[in-house]
């Protein structure tokens, strides 16, 4: 079974640029999850605030039926427990690139 799907990035894009759609998941079972990155989407002051950015997957499927799927912008970042004092306390740091 195959499913179209396109990006709708708006918003903070200045212009019509080509995006693509990046698969992290190499193959997925039926009604299993699938990520992707979005690559393309220009830069913005703030791509946590929907007023700012907005970015969505169209996804068309077999019978032709729209979803409209939001995406999300992630920082990833590793966490590690410390001691402080008596205490654990979560640290996060800063790993690999931001994106959509």
């Amino acid at each position: 079974m195959s499913v179209w799907m396109t990006v709708l990035a708006a918003t903070c894009l200045a212009g019509a640029q080509p995006l693509r759609l990046v698969m992290l998941t190499p193959a997925a079972e039926r009604n299993g999850r699938v990520e992707f990155v979005v690559r393309g989407v220009p830069a913005c002051a703030r791509p946590f605030d929907p007023a700012e950015a907005d970015v969505r997957a169209i996804v068309r499927t077999p019978t032709g039926r729209r979803i409209v799927m939001p995406a999300f912008y992630m920082d990833p970042y590793e966490i590690q427990p410390r001691r402080r004092g008596d205490a654990t306390v979560d640290w996060f740091y800063p790993q690999g690139e931001s994106g959509w």
